[in-house]
């Protein structure tokens, strides 16, 4: 190879490297967002499922205690003596 041909390689293969570095600087720039974006959805899916579950666990709980207040004492005069001791 010539002086003038290898410098006309070594100036094409500068170029090749500029433009893969800007693409490889895209790409990082992409998959931060993408890793951020799957984050939230991850964090916001099990935010509403322990909502859900709490509020589950709540209703049930709010029920029950409501119903025990309201019919407790009619139950409890329902209820056999060896259960009430």
């Amino acid at each position: 190879m010539t002086d003038a041909s290898q410098q006309k390689k070594i100036k094409q293969l500068r170029a090749e490297n500029k433009e893969l570095k800007r693409q490889l600087i895209l790409c990082r720039q992409w998959m931060q967002k993408e890793i951020a974006t799957m984050s939230l959805r991850i964090a916001r899916g099990r935010t509403r499922q322990l909502t859900r579950d709490s509020l589950n666990i709540d209703s049930v709980e709010s029920i029950t205690e409501t119903i025990q207040k309201y019919f407790g004492d009619y139950l409890l005069n329902l209820a056999p003596d060896e259960m009430v001791q």
